[in-house]
């Protein structure tokens, strides 16, 4: 939505379907939808260079694994002069052999004028998987500070939490990586020291029935509400008073970015990106993965100190609007794709 206008015309080209990338009605962004349900069908490449050469493209910009790699073979074929491609992942190599993956980039990198990076922790990473030093770009995500404030009751009654308890919360799908299991074992420790506590769990995946037997199995279910997925996610951020990240790997977690605009302390895993968002002692705590004491610990500092809380959230939400805000995202990619087009048109 950002890019439209000011000399840009965005069309976006799914391969499946529009599903959430969809913009609303009225926005005057065309999508077109190829609906091939096998992302992988080398069927895809010839009906994206046909819409790309018949749009006159003059940028390619493919995010996502399938869209890297066949979105770039269609925009060699249609002869599109600038490629860029956009990566938001430290865990390529689990959809792909390491191998292969590295064939694929270095056979393409002479046509890709860009790779985006959305944290720096990720460029080691890219150069290790083939892709030219010299094209990685790092431009880290943004998200609409406005959207995030709220009456606190009401969220909490939304979520069944009473208004005058303690709240720690967490946003991520329920996947191995997100290790949620550690977040229950933290809960755990936590309710130990601050019994009034509640803990919020927002999203929703395969590990839902185990993670509530964990929970059970802890004896803290009373304590712990699996909330699913939430439409009203700014919402329901009002409710917490902590919020948390237990993940095993993370490039630079829209969660995290989310947290500080709604002015939350974050208590977040050391790995990937994090830490170029969290600031600990400033915005937060950073806690080495897997270590489910030293995480319950933070949290036991901030339950117990409402002035800790109220300080490291509003330096995270300064934080975040001089650094992390949608416009000044947007505004990268304007000046990048701009730099780029006006050297290769």
């Amino acid at each position: 939505m950002g890019l439209r206008g000011d000399g840009f015309q965005p069309l976006i080209v799914c391969l499946k379907d529009a599903g959430e990338v969809a913009p609303p009605a009225g926005s005057g962004i065309e999508v077109i939808a190829l609906g091939y349900q096998n992302g992988r069908n080398p069927e895809v490449v010839r009906a994206l260079a046909h819409v790309l050469s018949s749009r006159g493209a003059d940028v390619a910009f493919c995010s996502n694994y399938n869209s890297t790699v066949w979105g770039r073979l269609a925009a060699i074929l249609a002869g599109v002069p600038v490629i860029v491609t956009a990566e938001h992942s430290m865990a390529r190599s689990r959809r792909l052999s390491g191998a292969v993956n590295l064939i694929v980039n270095r056979l393409m990198s002479h046509r890709t004028a860009a790779v985006v990076a959305c944290a720096d922790a990720q460029v080691p990473v890219l150069v290790s998987e083939g892709n030219r030093t010299g094209a990685i770009r790092v431009i880290h995500n943004g998200v609409d500070l406005e959207m995030y404030d709220g009456a606190r009751s009401d969220a909490r009654r939304s979520l069944g939490v009473p208004v005058d308890s303690l709240v720690v919360g967490i946003v991520a799908s329920l996947g191995k990586v997100k290790d949620h299991a550690m977040f229950l074992q933290a809960a755990a420790c936590t309710l130990a020291r601050v019994p009034e506590a509640y803990f919020v769990i927002v999203g929703d995946g395969l590990l839902r029935g185990s993670l509530e037997e964990s929970a059970r199995c802890l004896g803290i279910s009373r304590r712990v509400m699996f909330a699913g997925v939430r439409e009203d996610l700014p919402r329901v951020l009002t409710a917490f008073d902590v919020a948390c990240l237990t993940s095993r790997s993370e490039a630079f977690p829209m969660a995290v970015l989310e947290y500080m605009a709604a002015g939350l302390p974050v208590v977040a895993t050391d790995v990937g990106g994090v830490g170029e968002a969290v600031v600990a002692g400033l915005t937060g705590e950073l806690v080495q993965q897997g270590d489910a004491d030293a995480f319950s610990a933070a949290l036991v500092r901030l339950l117990e100190s409402p002035g800790l809380r109220r300080s490291l959230g509003d330096a995270g939400r300064r934080r975040h609007a001089e650094l992390f805000s949608e416009a000044r995202m947007v505004n990268a990619f304007k000046r990048l794709l701009r730099e780029l087009a006006e050297g290769r048109l």
